[in-house]
C-alpha cells in the first residue's frame, strides 16, 4: 500500500481536488482566498490519506535499439550540443539481440512474480524502435510467453507502415505514441532526418496508411515550445483530417528546455490560451484529450528502488529510467543477475517526468493548464465518471 496526498489545481472559476480516479470541484470563491493546498486538503479528511493498492501490473521498457534516423537537436540521448551546425553526438549505437531479449524476459517475469504482478505493460523504446520491427516482434513474443501483456511503442513515425503495425498488433501491441513538434512549420525545423530532410508530411502519410489497423490506440504527443506553440492548432487539425479505427488521443507536453530551442515560451495567459484552444478544437473534431489527474509517481523510476517497473537497455543493462538508457555510468545491474549495492544504485538513480525535473514555477504552469482543461472538459460534458460537483470543498 502507498499513501498519497490529493493534488489541488486552480483556475479562475474552479478549485479541483484530484485523487486516483476522482476529481472534486468547488467554485473558486473569495472564501478560499489565501488558502494553501494543504488548507484545502485538510478540509477533506476522507481524502487526506488515500491508500492505493498495487495494480498487479509490472511496467517494463525494453530498448530495441539506441540508434535513431532523426537528428533532433533537443534529444536527451544526445551527449553534447551540435557543433558548428553539424549533428549532435549521440549515445553509442546498439541493437538488442536474441540472447538479451530472452534473458530480459525471464528476468522481468521473475521480478514481476516477486511482487504479485499478473500482467505486463511493455513499452518498445529507442532510439527509433521501428528501425528493426523484427526485434520488436521478437520482444513481444518472448515477453508474452510469460505473462499477458499490453504493449506500446514510442516512435517518430518515419518507419511506420500498415503492414508493420498489423503484424505487431497480432503479437499484443495495442498502443502507439507518435511525437510531433507542433505543426509542419515548426516540426520540420527540429525533427529532420540525419541527412537534413523534413519529416512532417512523410510521417502523416505513413499514419494515414496505418490508421485503420484495428485495436490500436494512437496517442499523439505534441511538444509545446516557443517555436511550436503557434502551430499546435494546425497539428490538431491535421491529425483530425485522418481516419482512424478509434478516436486517437492528443496530448500537449510543455517543454521548458531553453538550451536547445530558440527561446522559451512565455508561459502567460497567451500561451495557456493557445493550449486550451488546441484542446477545445481537438474535442470539437472528435479527438480524445487526456483528463488531468492525480500525478502518480512513475512506475519505473518514481521512487528510488521502486519495484513496480524495469527498464532494460539494448545491451542487457538495467537502468532506473529511460532517460538513463545508453549511459553505462548509470547502470544498476543487468538481466543476468548482476546488481550494484544499494548505496551505488542510489547515486545512479535517475528520474524522468515533469515533477522530477522541473521546479516550482514549471509545476505551477502545468497546474494552471490542468485546471483550465478540467474546466473545459466539464463545459463539454467530457469529464470522467469519477468527477464530483460540490458547492464547496469542505463539509
Amino acid at each position: 500500500m502507498t499513501t498519497i496526498r490529493p493534488r489541488v489545481v486552480r483556475s479562475e472559476d474552479s478549485i479541483w481536488v484530484l485523487t486516483p480516479g476522482n476529481a472534486l470541484r468547488a467554485e473558486n470563491t473569495p472564501e478560499y482566498f489565501g488558502w494553501s493546498d494543504a488548507d484545502i486538503i485538510a478540509e477533506l479528511p476522507d481524502l487526506a490519506g488515500v491508500d492505493i493498492a498495487g495494480t498487479g501490473v509490472h511496467h517494463v521498457t525494453v530498448t530495441t535499439t539506441t540508434s535513431c534516423n532523426l537528428a533532433c537537436p533537443y534529444c536527451f540521448q544526445n551527449t553534447a550540443p551540435a557543433d558548428g551546425g553539424g549533428l549532435a553526438p549521440r549515445i553509442a549505437r546498439r541493437f538488442i539481440d536474441l540472447s538479451v531479449i530472452r534473458a530480459a524476459a525471464q528476468f522481468v517475469n521473475d521480478r514481476a512474480g516477486k511482487h504479485n504482478a499478473h500482467s505486463l505493460a511493455l513499452t518498445l523504446f529507442g532510439g527509433e524502435p521501428l528501425l528493426r520491427p523484427d526485434l520488436c516482434a521478437t520482444i513481444l513474443r518472448e515477453f508474452g510467453s510469460f505473462l499477458p501483456l499490453s504493449a506500446s511503442a514510442v516512435t517518430n513515425g518515419t518507419r511506420l507502415s500498415a503492414r508493420t503495425l498489423a503484424s505487431l498488433r497480432a503479437l499484443g501491441l495495442d498502443q502507439l505514441q507518435v511525437s510531433l513538434d507542433g505543426g509542419k512549420s515548426s516540426h520540420d525545423v527540429t525533427r529532420r532526418t540525419r541527412g537534413g530532410h523534413p519529416t512532417y508530411d512523410h510521417v502523416l502519410e505513413n499514419i494515414r496508411k496505418a490508421a485503420m489497423v484495428e485495436g490500436v490506440l494512437w496517442n499523439f504527443r505534441l511538444n509545446v515550445t516557443a517555436s511550436s506553440v503557434s502551430t499546435i492548432l494546425s497539428a490538431v487539425e491535421d491529425i483530425a483530417s485522418l481516419s482512424f479505427a478509434d478516436a486517437p488521443i492528443v496530448s500537449l507536453d510543455l517543454i521548458h528546455d531553453a538550451g536547445v530551442y530558440d527561446g522559451t515560451v512565455a508561459w502567460g495567459d497567451d500561451a495557456l490560451d493557445a493550449c486550451v484552444e488546441a484542446y477545445e478544437r481537438a474535442i470539437d473534431l472528435g479527438l480524445q484529450i487526456p483528463e488531468p489527474a492525480w500525478s502518480a509517481p512513475c512506475a519505473m523510476c518514481g521512487d528510488v528502488e521502486c519495484e513496480t517497473g524495469t527498464v532494460v537497455d539494448a545491451d542487457g543493462s538495467v537502468v532506473s529510467c529511460w532517460e538513463a538508457v545508453g549511459h553505462p555510468e548509470l547502470t544498476l545491474g543487468d538481466v543476468w543477475g548482476a546488481r550494484l549495492s544499494p548505496e551505488k544504485r542510489r547515486t545512479r538513480w535517475r528520474q524522468c517526468g515533469f515533477s522530477a525535473t522541473d521546479g516550482a514555477p514549471q509545476r505551477r504552469i502545468r497546474s494552471d493548464l490542468d485546471a483550465r482543461v478540467l474546466d473545459l472538459l466539464r463545459e463539454k460534458g467530457r469529464l470522467g465518471t469519477g468527477s464530483t460537483e460540490s458547492g464547496q470543498t469542505h463539509g
